[in-house]
């Protein structure tokens, strides 16, 4: 058996080679309130629109998740029972966190932050050009400022995707159909390059989490990979079955939480969304880290430190939990605790690496 995390970590990264697949979820804007559904970008051709999570709202204008049904969204107009605003999703529940400031149904972009610590996002005020907004997850909206592009005096914004491993922040203005990177302090905007297709009705775009870093990009229903060495799009992949407003990576089906991790209480740590007989190996560490390994996910741990918390099969329910007494120990508090798994499919055999989860000591 092989006991040591990078051990495990060597043998997933050979595997994940055996069968990539770009997970995404989808938003569907044509139910009410609307729906996101799972797909495979390297198969869009056998993409369904079955829904996996209702969200709460209608006019989702944006969308990014940490797990298949655990992230963020913004909804930009109320209906008579729900609320415009900024909107957690959790394990596929959704809560309304806070206001935007305006109401506004024009398609632009949201995306986390470097790091994942925040969310941007671009909408269309009622006066004025597009603005960029940094939004805290306590649901606090902070303008930047307004989008400026060179040569487009009147800038239209549909989509924006901050790269994960650059922390850069990339957008698509569909008056010049090009790629543009923004500064993050600035708001002002740097040409990448041309399209190669008219953007006429942007339906999202997200870097993938399978370590390949592609940039998935829909125009209309078409899918599509941006090369942002160059702004031009790839050949089309495909159509989705409906029109969306925002796409979205996932690391995994599968999702990793943990119980606050609080001295003098039982604690816990908990899978998810999983299949049965998927093997999973749950990982912890002391640092976080970012390394890319194409077909299997980012590592989110520091292999240097990591442990194994636990490994086995799911069971029918494909749920698994732990728990354990943490005792109280001077100088544990406000230590943080990194943690990631990662699964073997029973379906497929592919490997993928669930959300990173961290876990502050209390």
């Amino acid at each position: 058996m092989i006991r040591t995390a990078r051990g495990v970590l060597a043998v997933c990264a050979a595997t994940a080679f055996a069968s990539a697949q770009a997970d995404f979820v989808v938003v569907n804007i044509g139910p009410a309130p609307d729906e996101i559904y799972y797909a495979d970008l390297d198969n869009v051709p056998g993409v369904a629109a079955t829904p996996i999570v209702g969200l709460a709202t209608n006019s989702v204008r944006g969308l990014d998740l940490l797990a298949e049904k655990t992230g963020w969204y913004v909804s930009t107009a109320s209906t008579p029972t729900t609320a415009a605003g900024v909107y957690r999703i959790d394990d596929g529940a959704s809560t309304f966190a806070g206001p935007l400031p305006f109401a506004s149904a024009s398609v632009c972009g949201f995306t986390y932050g470097p790091g994942e610590a925040f969310a941007y996002w671009i909408a269309d005020p009622p006066v004025g050009e597009d603005v960029l907004f940094r939004i805290d997850f306590d649901g606090t909206v902070t303008t930047i400022g307004a989008l400026t592009v060179p040569g487009v005096p009147t800038p239209v914004v549909q989509a924006a995707a901050c790269n994960p491993a650059t922390g850069l922040l990339y957008i698509v203005e569909t008056t010049s159909d090009m790629l543009y990177v923004v500064d993050q302090v600035t708001a002002a905007a740097s040409p990448v390059g041309a399209l190669g297709v008219n953007a006429s009705s942007v339906g999202g775009m997200d870097f993938a989490l399978d370590g390949t870093n592609r940039l998935f990009y829909v125009n209309q229903t078409s899918v599509y990979v941006i090369n942002v060495a160059t702004g031009a799009v790839g050949p089309g992949l495909g159509t989705l079955p409906n029109l969306t407003t925002s796409i979205a990576a996932i690391p995994s089906r599968t999702t990793l939480k943990t119980s606050p991790f609080v001295m003098g209480t039982n604690i816990s740590v908990s899978l998810s969304g999983g299949a049965q007989n998927d093997l999973f190996t749950i990982f912890a560490s002391s640092a976080p880290s970012f390394l890319q390994v194409p077909g299997l996910g980012v590592v989110r741990i520091d292999p240097l430190s990591a442990f194994v918390v636990a490994n086995s099969a799911l069971p029918a329910s494909g749920t698994f939990s732990i728990g354990a007494f943490l005792p109280v120990v001077p100088g544990l508090a406000g230590v943080a605790v990194h943690l990631q798994s990662a699964t073997v499919l029973a379906s497929n055999l592919t490997t993928r690496l669930t959300n990173h989860v961290v876990a502050v000591i209390q």
